[in-house]
C-alpha cells in the first residue's frame, strides 16, 4: 500500500489507480481452470502444478461426457484423495464447455474454481428412492442453505424426474437466491446417465451444490425465445406428465400430422427443437408410450391449451447482443453456462460465436444440457427449453471494463433459419388471424343458435332435422338424439303439415318464409309460433334450411295489453274518454238508424279536490275505485260506464230512453254516490253533480253531446252541487259567462277588485262585540258586486285561492292593528282559510310574518278552518295545527256539522272555537229539529272546553235561545250586516256594547 502511495505521487493518478485494482482483484478471486481428463496421473499432475491443492475453497464441476459409473467414481477419488477440502458436482453430458471450445462426449472437462472467502457445500439425492420432496427441501434448507448463500447449481440426471416443485419451494424460502443447472439426458434408460458429488455417484438423480459468501457477487439470466406456431390444440385427457389424447386423438397422431413422420420417428430427441408450450413454459417430450401416448417435462390438465413453438432466432441474438454488453459491465471473474443441446444442433455457428464473445468477458465452463434450470426476473425458478441460462460470479466488486465490442457473423445457415422464421411467424399470425375469426363467428354463431330464446333448427332438403338449439327440446319436451335424423312433419299436427311443405319447398327455392304456425308443446298446450325459413346456401346451391319459431303468446298479450292501455283507464278499468267516445259513436250509428233516443250523463265528485288535498291521492284513488264500481252496479241494462278523467266520470244510456226514466237512475246513482266510504276505520261522505245531454234534441254528433252534458253539469256545481240538471240552450250562455269570469278573475287581483268586509261577533254573556270576521268581496268593474257564493269556487277549482288568501290574511291583519291604533285591543279578527292555503308549504310562514309585521298579539287572529282539513289527519296536517297552536294563533272550525267527518274527531285535533253552520240556527226554535242538534254541539263545546260561535243570528228570539243554552258568541244580521272599514270605524263607538233590540 505503501508503495502505490508512492507512486500515485509522481506518475499519472488514473493509470496507477487501473493497477491498483488489478492488485486488489489479486486478493480476492473466483478463478476457473479447466482441464481436459486424459489419465488420472495427468489429473493429479495438473492440480500440483496449478497449486490448487494450497487453496482451501475450490468448486469442482465434473462434465463426465458419455463415461459410465466406473469412469466417474475413478474421477471423483482422484479429485478427493487430491483436494480433501474441495466441493464437486458433476453429470454425464453429450457436450462440455471449455471456455470458447466445445468438447464432444468421448472427453470429460474437470472444472476448477477457486474461491478466497466463498463456503461451498453439496448434496446428492437419489431421486429413485421415491424421496418425499419435503424431505429433499428440508435437506436442502437445513444442509446447504445459510444466510449467505447467494447461488444453487442443480444438475438432474433425467428429465423425467420430479424436481419443479422443489425449485419453486426452494425459491419461496429464500426468493433471494440465483438458481442455475441444467438436465442431463433427456431419453429415459437410454444410456448410463450419472450425477455425482464429492461422496458418491448417483445413476438416476440430482446433484445439489450451494455458494455461499458475503463477498460473492452473482449474476444470472436466462435467454430463450419461443413463438408460437399453428392453431391451438385442447389436452383432452391427461394424468400428471402423461398426455394420452390431444383434440381427441393420439398425441402422435396429431404430431405426425403436422411435423411428419420423420419428427415422430426421431421423438423424443426431435421434440428439443419444436416442443409443446403451454403459456410462458416450453413442455418437453421425454418419452413415448405404447398407443401414441407422451411423457412430458411437467405435469399438464385436461382441458389446457397447448401449442407447437420454435425457437425465434433473430430474438435471440438480439437478446445475447444485450445481455454480452450487461454482463461486460458488471464484475465478473468467472461463468458458469448451461446451454441447450438443441440449440447447438441447430444454430452450430452462432452457438460457436456466443461462446467466443462470453469468454471474452471472463472463463466459462460448463454443458451441452436436455433442460436449463434457471429464473426470469420476478418469476420462480423453472426448467426452460432451447435457452442459454449462467451464473456469472465474482468475490470483488471492482469491475474492469473491457472494450468489448459484441456482433455476430450472420451465416446463410442462419440468414435461411432467420427468413424461415419470418415465414412461420407472418404464416402462424395468418392463421392464428384465421382461427380467430373462424372462432369468432362460429362463437356468433353457436352464441345465437344455443342462447336464443326462440326454438332453432336445421335441416336437410328433405326436412330431416340436423340440429336444434336447447329452446327447441324445452319447447316440445325432448332430448337431442330423439330429435336429430328425424322428420320435421313429426312435430306439426296433420292438418298443418300442407302449409308446412308450401312454405319449406318456397324456402328451398331461395326466398325466405314467414307463417304462423299453431304448436303442440310438451304440456300439450297450442301455442301460436312464428315460423321464419331461411335457406342454407354454399356455393351459390341451397344445402338445407334454418327454420325460427318465435313463440308470440307474450307478444299478444302486450299488445292485449297495450290495447287495455289506450282505451281503459289504469286505476277504474273502466273505458277512457277515447274509449267511450268510439262506443258512443258507434251508438249513434245505430240510433240514427233505428230512430231511437240516446242520453249521455256526466257525473263529478263534489268537492273531491279536498278529500285529494286532504287524505292524500292514494285515500282518493281508493275512493274512486269504489265509486266506480258502486255506479257500475246501479246501472241499468244497456248502460255504458266510462271514466272521463280525475273525478269525472260519462254515462251512456241506451234503452228505454225518457225524461223520468233517466231521472229516476241519475237519482239511484246519486244515492249510491252517497253512501258513506271507509277509511282507516274512519267513514266519510261525498256527493255527485249530475248534467244530462239526451240525442236527438240536444246534439246529433258525440262531440256536441259530451259538450253539452258537461254544460249541464257545470249548472249543477255552480248551485251548489248533489243534484242533476239536464241541459237546456240557456246553459249555453251562462257558461260563456262562466268562462268570461274566469278570465276577468285571474286579473282581479292584480287590478285591486277585492276589498274585504267586516261583520262584528257579539260576546252573548257580556253583550259586547269581542271580534270582527273578515269576508271577502268583489267589484267587478262591469258587473257590479260578484257573490263569494261565485267565485270563491271558481278560485278554488282555478288554483288561485292561494294567492287570494294571502292577500286576505295580510289586508284583515292590517286592519286589525288599525282598530288597535283606535283603541280597540281586545278586538280580535277572524279569517277564513281554504284547505289548498292550509296545506301549502308557505302558510305558516306567512302566519309568522303577518304577525311579525303588524306587531299584533297572536290570540287575537282566529283563523277559521272548514271541516274539510279534518278528513286528513296524517303527520303534517297534525305538526302544522300544532305549529299553530305553539305560534299563539286560536284556530276555528267554520260550518260545523256540515262537513264529511264524524264529530268524535274534535277531540284528536287542537282546535279552540266551534261555528256552527247558519243552517242549523235560521229555522231555530225549542221545537225544531234543530235545537236538539245545537244544544247538542253546545254541549260537546263544553265537555272538550271550546267555545262556540253560531252564525246566522237573525232575530232576537233566536239570540235568546242561543243565550239559553250557553252559547258563547253569535254572529249574524240582528247584531250587525258585514261593513268596509270605513262604516265599521263609525259602527263600533256606538254599538259595540248593545242591549237586546226588537229587529
Amino acid at each position: 500500500m505503501a508503495l502505490f502511495f508512492v507512486i500515485m505521487i509522481f506518475n499519472d493518478w488514473g493509470i496507477w489507480y487501473f493497477l491498483y485494482i488489478i492488485c486488489k482483484r489479486g486478493e480476492k478471486m473466483a478463478k476457473t481452470y479447466n482441464y481436459r481428463y486424459e489419465s488420472v496421473e495427468g489429473l493429479l499432475d495438473y492440480i500440483a502444478s496449478h497449486n490448487l491443492d494450497k487453496v482451501n475453497s475450490i468448486l469442482v464441476q465434473v462434465f463426465l461426457g458419455q463415461g459410465g459409473k466406473d469412469q466417474a467414481e475413478k474421477i471423483r477419488t482422484a479429485v478427493v484423495d487430491a483436494l480433501p477440502k474441495a466441493a464437486l458436482i458433476g453429470c454425464s453430458t453429450t457436450y462440455a464447455i471449455s471456455h470458447h471450445e466445445i468438447i464432444n462426449k468421448d472427453v470429460p472437462i474437470i472444472s476448477f474454481t477457486t474461491f478466497e472467502n466463498t463456503n461451498l457445500s453439496t448434496r446428492l439425492f437419489n431421486l429413485e428412492t421415491r424421496m418425499d420432496e419435503q424431505a429433499i427441501i428440508e435437506k436442502i434448507s437445513k444442509e446447504l442453505i445459510t444466510e449467505d448463500t447467494k447461488a444453487i447449481i442443480f444438475l438432474i440426471s433425467h428429465l423425467e424426474l420430479s424436481f419443479s416443485y422443489i425449485l419453486e419451494k426452494v425459491h419461496e424460502l429464500y426468493p433471494g437466491i440465483a438458481f442455475s443447472g441444467g438436465v442431463a439426458a433427456d431419453i429415459p434408460n437410454c444410456r448410463d446417465t450419472i450425477v455425482m458429488n464429492e461422496y458418491a455417484a448417483e445413476e438416476r438423480g440430482m446433484a445439489v451444490a450451494a455458494l455461499s459468501g458475503k463477498d460473492l457477487i452473482v449474476n444470472s439470466s436466462v435467454n430463450e425465445q419461443w413463438e408460437d406456431i399453428g392453431r391451438p390444440f385442447i389436452v383432452t385427457k391427461a394424468s400428471g406428465k402423461t398426455i394420452y389424447e390431444i383434440d381427441h386423438k393420439k398425441p402422435t397422431s396429431i404430431i405426425r400430422r403436422y411435423l411428419g413422420e420423420d419428427f415422430v420417428a426421431r421423438l423424443p430427441q426431435s421434440a428439443i427443437q419444436i416442443p409443446f408450450r403451454k403459456g410462458d413454459e416450453a413442455l418437453f417430450i421425454y418419452n413415448v408410450l405404447d398407443h401414441g401416448a407422451i411423457q412430458m417435462s411437467h405435469e399438464i390438465e385436461q382441458g389446457e391449451e397447448i401449442n407447437f413453438a420454435y425457437a425465434n432466432i433473430e430474438k435471440l441474438m438480439e437478446e445475447s447482443i444485450k445481455e454480452l454488453k450487461r454482463l461486460n459491465k458488471k464484475p465478473v471473474e468467472s461463468i458458469f453456462l448451461y446451454n441447450c443441446i438443441g440449440r447447438k444442433n441447430t444454430l452450430s455457428k452462432y452457438i460457436s460465436e456466443e461462446l467466443e464473445m462470453m469468454s471474452r468477458i471472463s472463463p466459462v465452463c460448463g454443458f451441452f444440457s436436455n433442460g436449463e434450470i434457471g429464473k426470469k426476473a420476478d418469476e420462480p425458478p423453472r426448467l426452460f427449453a432451447h435457452a442459454l441460462t449462467y451464473l456469472a460470479i465474482s468475490e470483488s466488486p471492482l469491475s474492469i471494463h473491457k472494450d468489448l465490442r459484441f456482433k455476430y457473423d450472420i451465416s446463410s445457415e442462419v440468414k435461411n433459419l432467420s427468413a424461415l422464421t419470418h415465414l412461420i411467424n407472418a404464416t402462424s399470425e395468418d392463421i392464428n388471424q384465421l382461427r380467430v375469426n373462424i372462432e369468432r363467428s362460429e362463437s356468433y354463431y353457436r352464441s345465437l343458435f344455443d342462447n336464443n330464446n326462440d326454438f332453432v333448427y336445421s335441416t336437410d332438403l328433405n326436412g330431416i332435422f340436423t340440429s336444434v338449439n336447447a329452446s327447441f327440446l324445452k319447447t316440445f319436451g325432448q332430448e337431442e338424439e330423439m330429435v336429430i335424423g328425424k322428420s320435421a312433419l313429426k312435430w306439426v299436427e296433420p292438418e298443418n303439415h300442407a302449409l308446412v311443405r308450401r312454405h319449406f319447398h318456397k324456402a328451398v327455392q331461395g326466398k325466405e318464409q314467414y307463417y304462423e304456425l299453431l304448436v303442440n308443446t310438451q304440456n300439450a298446450e297450442k301455442v301460436h309460433f312464428q315460423i321464419k325459413n331461411i335457406p342454407i346456401t354454399i356455393n351459390g346451391k341451397c344445402v338445407g334450411i334454418y327454420g325460427i319459431g318465435k313463440n308470440m303468446t307474450e307478444q299478444k298479450k302486450i299488445q292485449q295489453e297495450i290495447s287495455r292501455l289506450s282505451n281503459y283507464d289504469y286505476d277504474t278499468g273502466l273505458p277512457n274518454r277515447s274509449k267511450f267516445n268510439e262506443v258512443l259513436e258507434e251508438m249513434l250509428h245505430r240510433a240514427k238508424k233505428k230512430k231511437r233516443r240516446l242520453a249521455v250523463i256526466f257525473v263529478d265528485i263534489d268537492r273531491f279536490k279536498i278529500i285529494n288535498d286532504t287524505l292524500g291521492h292514494f285515500a282518493g284513488d281508493l275512493m274512486l275505485k269504489e265509486l266506480a264500481a258502486r255506479l257500475q252496479g246501479a246501472l241499468p241494462n244497456g248502460a255504458y260506464l266510462g271514466r272521463f278523467g280525475s273525478d269525472k266520470f260519462t254515462i251512456l244510456l241506451t234503452k228505454d230512453i225518457d225524461d223520468e226514466a233517466v231521472v229516476d237512475t241519475g237519482r239511484k246513482l246519486l244515492d249510491k254516490v252517497q253512501e258513506p266510504f271507509s277509511f282507516k276505520d274512519k267513514e266519510f261522505f261525498v256527493t255527485a253533480s249530475m248534467g244530462i245531454a239526451v240525442y236527438p234534441q240536444d246534439g246529433l254528433e258525440t262531440e256536441q253531446l259530451m259538450q253539452n252534458a258537461d254544460t249541464a253539469l257545470n249548472q249543477v256545481k255552480l248551485h251548489g252541487g248533489n243534484n242533476l240538471l239536464f241541459f237546456s240552450n240557456d246553459m249555453n250562455e251562462d257558461a260563456l259567462r262562466r268562462v268570461e269570469l274566469e278570465s276577468q278573475l285571474r286579473r282581479a287581483l292584480d287590478n285591486g277588485e277585492f276589498f274585504l268586509v267586516y261583520q262584528p261577533i257579539l260576546d252573548i254573556r257580556n253583550k259586547k262585540v269581542t271580534g270582527l270576521e273578515a269576508l271577502i268581496r268583489w267589484e267587478h268593474p262591469q258587473r257590479g258586486l260578484v257573490s263569494p257564493a261565485d267565485f270563491i269556487p271558481l278560485a278554488e277549482e282555478m288554483g288561485i285561492i292561494i294567492p287570494i288568501g294571502s292577500w286576505v290574511l295580510e289586508t284583515a291583519s292590517l286592519q286589525l292593528k288599525e282598530l288597535e291604533r283606535q283603541g280597540y285591543h281586545d278586538l280580535s279578527m277572524s279569517i277564513n282559510v281554504s284547505a289548498q292555503q292550509f296545506q301549502d308549504p308557505s302558510f305558516i310562514y306567512e302566519i309568522k310574518e303577518t304577525i311579525e309585521k303588524t306587531a299584533i298579539s297572536p290570540e287575537r287572529i282566529h283563523l277559521e278552518l272548514t271541516e274539510g282539513v279534518m278528513i286528513d289527519q296524517s303527520d303534517s296536517t297534525m305538526e302544522r295545527l300544532k305549529t299553530l297552536g305553539e305560534i299563539g294563533v286560536n284556530i276555528s272550525i267554520d260550518d260545523f256539522g256540515t262537513g264529511y267527518s264524524s264529530l268524535s274527531y274534535i277531540k284528536h285535533l287542537p282546535f279552540h272555537i266551534l261555528k256552527i253552520d247558519r243552517s242549523f240556527i235560521m229555522n231555530l226554535s225549542e221545537s225544531s229539529p234543530d235545537f236538539a242538534i245545537v244544544k247538542a254541539i253546545m254541549t260537546m263545546g263544553e265537555g272538550l272546553r271550546l267555545q262556540v260561535i253560531a252564525e246566522g243570528v237573525e232575530t232576537l228570539d233566536q239570540l235568546l235561545l242561543l243565550e239559553s243554552m250557553n252559547c258563547d258568541f253569535a254572529q249574524g244580521y240582528y247584531i250587525a250586516k258585514p261593513m268596509k272599514a270605513s262604516e265599521l270605524y263609525q259602527w263600533l263607538p256606538l254599538n259595540r256594547e248593545m242591549k237586546a233590540r226588537a229587529k
